[in-house]
């Protein structure tokens, strides 16, 4: 959708990239984390609560290997 500014008409979203999802920077982990969240949909939780698990398994991501539980049990 579109709104009119002082400049003309701009999209009232700015479209997504891999670079503003972080999440979706790594084809393997993020399947993994893919299948958790929709597993979570699959099971009946909340879109809020889903929100949530993907922002913290994004911010996870960033700074550890989710494949290896040791280096997630020591990211601080």
């Amino acid at each position: 959708m579109l709104h009119k500014t002082e400049d003309g008409l701009r999209p009232r979203r700015q479209p997504t990239t891999p670079e503003t999802q972080p999440f979706l920077n790594g084809k393997r982990v993020n399947a993994t984390i893919f299948d958790v969240l929709w597993s979570m949909k699959k099971d009946g939780y909340s879109d809020y609560t889903i929100n949530f698990m993907r922002k913290a398994l994004g911010l996870l991501n960033k700074h550890c290997d989710l494949d290896s539980p040791e280096s997630v049990k020591g990211a601080r």
